[in-house]
């Protein structure tokens, strides 16, 4: 088993790394998937006895049990950094995974919602005037007109937005800061909610989550699963399309960017992605757009 070593990896990816709490729990279930695995099929091995066979056995198995590729990946890149960890500590001299080669994902197109339903969602669905309508509407715009993850809106602080000079401070992945411009619209939609939010607190009292910008219906810090229900529940009024959450609204504003002839490169700043290629992704999304309009106005593409 590898208790001790998986113990020492996840340490270190949380306190020197500082990786995200999502992504630690994502590694330490993957690393022990392969344990538990490991000890079942081969038995008690020590950590020099794990081969590349062994590992590619794992991964057979996986896929065999009907996982998908996007998962078989991910867990590779789990094994890929722990056995990493265990060369750079000295605790192994060969690394197993070094000629693992990854599993070929399918393409699949970011789902975005259309200009149009995004229009419908803020002109034609009235938002009642108390704190928790003005709350999702404020939210609904802000994930649509910044395009930041989840995570990143339920950790704003009221700190974090800065009023006068339109922008919005998001700490990311790997705790990357970012400043993100916010336009006149939002900023006034976001001017009018702290003053719905102020007085939410004057009326509640026993309040104590006074710090975070978006606050639940009992004054304690929002959440994942909340801002993903107030995603779905408002574009079911709006849209058909099978994927309603808050991750389809920052795939919405990237495409809408790309398809108003944003630059690439200033998309994935505001997106705060690591590398342009998973930026690019929308890129295919425009092209499809063009493909389309193509062929409806050209002679000769009907």
């Amino acid at each position: 088993m590898l208790q001790q070593q998986t113990k020492e990896f996840i340490r270190y990816i949380r306190h020197e790394r500082r990786y995200s709490e999502h992504t630690i729990r994502a590694y330490e279930a993957d690393l022990q998937d392969y344990s538990e695995y490991i000890h079942e099929t081969y038995g008690s091995i020590g950590l020099k006895d794990h081969t590349h066979n062994l590992i590619r056995s794992w991964l057979s198995f996986l896929l065999d049990k009907g996982l998908t590729a996007k998962t078989v990946s991910r867990k590779i890149t789990s094994l890929k950094s722990f056995f990493k960890y265990c060369i750079q500590n000295g605790f192994i001299e060969n690394n197993p995974t070094a000629k693992l080669q990854p599993v070929k994902i399918p393409q699949r197109l970011p789902d975005f919602v259309q200009e149009d339903e995004m229009k419908k969602l803020f002109s034609e669905f009235n938002f009642s005037e108390d704190y928790s309508s003005k709350r999702d509407h404020a939210i609904l715009n802000i994930l649509y007109g910044t395009g930041i993850r989840v995570f990143e809106l339920v950790n704003l602080q009221v700190q974090d937005l800065n009023l006068h000079q339109c922008s919005l401070k998001v700490l990311g992945k790997r705790n990357k800061e970012r400043i993100i411009p916010v336009h006149e619209e939002l900023n006034e939609i976001l001017r009018k909610y702290l003053l719905y939010r102020t007085a939410f607190i004057s009326d509640n009292e026993s309040i104590k989550a006074k710090d975070w910008l978006f606050l639940s219906n009992k004054g304690n810090k929002t959440y994942p699963k909340l801002i993903y229900n107030i995603v779905k529940s408002h574009l079911e009024q709006v849209t058909t399309r099978g994927k309603k959450s808050p991750h389809v609204l920052r795939h919405t504003f990237a495409t809408h960017l790309l398809s108003h002839g944003a630059d690439l490169n200033a998309i994935k700043e505001l997106l705060g992605h690591s590398n342009l290629a998973a930026t690019q992704v929308y890129t295919h999304s425009s092209i499809d757009q063009l493909k389309s309009i193509y062929e409806q106005a050209h002679p000769k593409g009907k």
